[in-house]
């Protein structure tokens, strides 16, 4: 029987099975690398290896979320925008000017009508003369083409990509082959955004395909896309917006697979974030506007995930304001990890306690990242900062001195430049025996605990004495009480259609006394919700089944929760699709819009016939191209019928084929 390897890269740790058909053989994780990502893949690989032959894995995938990070920290390639028929106001709409950040914008002449027609023809040679001298002086690293409505007519985006090809050899991303819906700007949007993605996934990809080269595995690599379907890693290059929310798609998959559940909320619990999203009936809710992050709202098929700034490496810290401990969203290096890898932080942490005097920056330590930081554009006062910190952690109390520079210290987190370490939910995991893997380290995450609560009982807030477990147990519950608000937020959000990321105050009050944080005089509330909550990643099980108690519900604990994500990647079906638009041209002919053109009809029975026709080869070579076997094809068409005046009147005819099989071995 063969093997199959699941892979995935998520921002703490890199996770790795190895499975047959139906068990998992063996998993791992390893803190990924995030300055040669194929290091954190190899370790990984290497343990769920051990003992077994590279030469029986006859398949590989790979979840990722450096598409997702990516566009959230606005990193890429630098990239030439093309526009055909648009008005340079476009580049106000969804975002596109800002998406652009300055980089060449080009307009021309061209595009189509809603029926198909050309508005005028594609004015050829001003892209050629315009797109050589962008290509010649500013060094981009691929283009992005998106002409008005060619999702109704692709004649003039098909034109201009071989223009550019010829011109100039770069990867090129065509508006059409990413999104078949209506919205120019939305479209352009996600073709701009997959042309700057095109360097960083390829780079992912070579490293991984690199990796296993050298460890004698000779499958396949196939990538997850946001919908939680599967494609080859050489798609996955050509489009690799597609791979947004992959990570959270995985999560999605590997839950369903491992948890047995067909209704469930599936809470993916990984060190930055929390992502929640629905299972219905074993399928996952998929958004109807496409994906959403880092602010821009792209046209990408995917899982729709409610994301939460709390996970396992959250910074706990103290609130003057609120007078109470602070969760994230943050993201920060726990003290216990810390402390494995630089002992002489256990020194630092004590001294302070034996010293009686604690203050704001006590018990954290920042660490430069070479390589990141711009020295020119820092201030005197950040430099101040940057001279006086080294690549091993140092006290931020001590780098302080007698100057406070907390301005100087949160721009460079905000930038990216340092590394903080300080208290956080794993480090409460550790001291209450919730988590084992730094157990050897659990001294770090005593000392800060109790920093932490000696600094915040001197502040005037709540006062958890001098055991280190009690302000761990607080934390635990705080963790928890934010899981729950989130859920009930993205629960209510779905039923609304609204999504929206905080309730209204009253809401919140009926809410609050549902879970028992107040008391109402009048009336008992109680909390019920029909889905079981499945808890995966790892701290997940540390925190959840307290938030399933609240919530009224039962929590689903499935064995290897904590490696679902690269389960969901091995397990994941390829899905691809194929799209088309019939519109009317009078009361007696129908004109069929397909990527691959447009044809006339007398009937729409007709035209309807040479669409599915049309689109199922079309899904059929998709399918085949993304590494589907033996795939089975699925029709749908939705007529729009409006009323005119008391009469029924044919508006349009949307129509798709769906090809979904099992990735070739």
């Amino acid at each position: 029987m063969g093997l199959k390897i699941g892979i995935d890269t998520g921002g703490t740790y890199t996770d790795a099975v190895l499975m047959d058909d139906t068990t998992v053989l063996a998993s791992a994780k390893s803190l990924t690398t995030r300055e040669d990502l194929g290091l954190g893949i190899s370790r990984a690989l290497q343990k769920v290896l051990d003992g077994a032959q590279a030469s029986a894995i006859d398949f590989v995938s790979l979840s990722t979320t450096l598409a997702t990070n990516a566009i959230v920290e606005g990193q890429g390639g630098r990239v030439a925008l093309v526009l055909i028929g648009f008005e340079p106001e476009a580049l106000n709409r969804a975002g596109l000017g800002e998406a652009m950040q300055g980089q060449p914008v080009i307009f021309v002449d061209g595009g189509h009508k809603a029926t198909g027609e050309p508005r005028c023809a594609l004015d050829a040679e001003s892209l050629r003369q315009q797109i050589t001298d962008v290509h010649a002086h500013t060094g981009v690293d691929a283009v992005a083409i998106s002409a008005f409505f060619a999702v109704r007519n692709p004649e003039h985006e098909i034109q201009a990509r071989d223009i550019v090809h010829e011109a100039t050899g770069l990867p090129v991303s065509c508006g059409f082959e990413l999104a078949s819906r209506l919205d120019a700007p939305r479209r352009a949007l996600t073709a701009a955004i997959n042309a700057r993605l095109i360097p960083v996934l390829a780079q992912l990809m070579q490293r991984a395909q690199a990796t296993l080269d050298d460890l004698g595995v000779a499958a396949p690599l196939m990538v997850v896309k946001g919908d939680g379907s599967l494609m080859r890693a050489v798609v996955a290059a050509r489009s690799p917006v597609e791979t947004i929310l992959s990570g959270p798609a995985a999560s999605v998959v590997g839950a369903r697979f491992i948890s047995g559940e067909q209704d469930v909320i599936v809470a993916d619990m990984g060190g930055t974030t929390t992502d929640i999203a629905f299972l219905d009936a074993g399928q996952p809710r998929l958004s109807t506007l496409g994906a959403q992050v880092g602010g821009y709202q792209t046209m990408v098929s995917a899982v729709q995930v409610h994301t939460c700034g709390l996970g396992g490496d959250s910074w706990v810290r103290y609130d003057r304001e609120t007078k109470d401990l602070a969760l994230g969203p943050t993201r920060v290096v726990p003290l216990c990890i810390t402390a494995a890898q630089y002992p002489d932080t256990l020194t630092v942490m004590q001294d302070v306690i034996d010293g009686g005097y604690l203050r704001t920056h006590d018990g954290l330590f920042a660490t430069r990242r070479e390589g990141v930081a711009d020295i020119k554009k820092m201030s005197s006062k950040q430099r101040d900062l940057w001279a006086r910190l080294g690549d091993a952690p140092v006290s931020v109390q001590a780098a302080f001195r007698d100057q406070t520079l907390d301005r100087a210290l949160h721009r460079f987190i905000e930038r990216g430049w340092i590394s903080i370490s300080a208290f956080t939910p794993t480090d409460a995991a550790h001291i209450l025996g919730l988590s084992t893997e730094w157990a050897d380290s659990l001294k770090a995450s005593q000392l800060g605990a109790c920093i932490l609560a000696h600094y915040m009982r001197n502040s005037h807030g709540p006062d958890l004495g001098d055991d280190p477990a009690t302000l761990a147990a607080y934390v635990r519950a705080r963790v928890s009480a934010r899981a729950s608000d989130a859920i009930i937020n993205a629960a209510v959000g779905e039923h609304s259609g609204t999504l929206h990321s905080q309730l209204p105050a009253a809401q919140q009050a009926l809410f609050n006394l549902a879970l028992g944080r107040d008391r109402a005089q009048a009336f008992d509330l109680r909390l019920h919700f029909r889905h079981a909550l499945a808890g995966i990643g790892a701290p997940a099980h540390s925190y959840l089944p307290e938030t399933a108690q609240q919530l009224g519900t039962s929590y689903c604990a499935p064995q290897h929760a904590e490696v679902a994500n690269a389960i969901g990647a091995v397990v994941g079906l390829v899905k691809q699709s194929a799209s088309a638009t019939i519109t009317p041209l009078s009361a007696r002919s129908f004109r069929l819009h397909t990527p691959e053109g447009n044809s006339d009809f007398n009937s729409l029975e007709e035209a309807a016939h040479a669409a599915m026709q049309c689109l199922s080869r079309i899904a059929s070579e998709r399918a085949r191209d993304a590494g589907a076997v033996d795939f089975d094809l699925s029709e749908q068409r939705h007529d729009v019928i409006v009323d005119q005046d008391g009469e029924k009147v044919f508006f349009e005819s949307q129509l798709s084929v769906h090809a979904t099989g099992r990735p070739a071995l």
